[in-house]
């Protein structure tokens, strides 16, 4: 149960996780009894069994539930808009939940939609360009992360992102005064620094 939990752990509601766990009990006993005498493998421990069975059937499961949370979360922002179609940060959160669904088009276009009404609505133009990089549109994940840090110049995560944008460019010497300014602004931003010492690598400097 612990195994197949872990991959849901932080998207899976308590019914999710009781039916996930209860899926994994049936198979993992079935995939260390019936299966290893079935196939005849080595393993006296039940690893593949227990956690090799127990991590696919969490991961799998992981999407039905998620998706049922997502389709949740998707339907109240939705009713929100439908009494506060002027509220930006709707639009911006629920930019966030088809994100984390997958759904970028449909990302992309609420966080247009959020900087419409608010264009220097900075978390959006930064999620905004998380987007876009996405789609390989580099330059315009650029012009994004420029007015993000031009609105909130003590955003760290815009610098991060800038520098990765840049980094992904070939631009290791900007890259690395991006990443400086997130370190700056955001002294425990692991990321940044971790990046930082790729950049350095890369000049030469380290």
């Amino acid at each position: 149960g612990l195994v197949a939990i872990t991959p849901a752990s932080g998207s899976c509601g308590p019914l999710g996780a009781l039916a996930i766990g209860a899926a994994a009990g049936v198979l993992c006993f079935l995939a260390s009894s019936r299966l290893k005498r079935k196939l005849g493998y080595d393993d006296a421990l039940d690893v593949f069994g227990v956690h090799g069975v127990g991590g696919i059937v969490g991961a799998l499961l992981t999407g039905v539930f998620a998706a049922e949370q997502f389709d949740d979360a998707i339907a109240c922002f939705k009713r929100a808009l439908e009494l506060r179609p002027d509220l930006p940060e709707a639009h911006f959160n629920l930019g966030v939940v088809y994100k984390g669904a997958g759904r970028l088009d449909q990302a992309l276009a609420r966080y247009q939609h959020a900087l419409t009404l608010q264009p220097d609505f900075a978390a959006a133009l930064c999620n905004a360009s998380v987007v876009l990089k996405a789609f390989g549109k580099l330059r315009e994940s650029i012009d994004y992360l420029r007015r993000a840090i031009a609105a909130r110049p003590d955003l760290a995560d815009a610098h991060y992102n800038l520098g990765a944008v840049m980094l992904e460019l070939g631009d290791a010497d900007q890259a690395a005064d991006c990443f400086r300014a997130a370190a700056s602004a955001q002294p425990d931003h692991g990321e940044a620094l971790f990046h930082l010492g790729l950049a350095l690598q890369q000049l030469g400097l380290l």
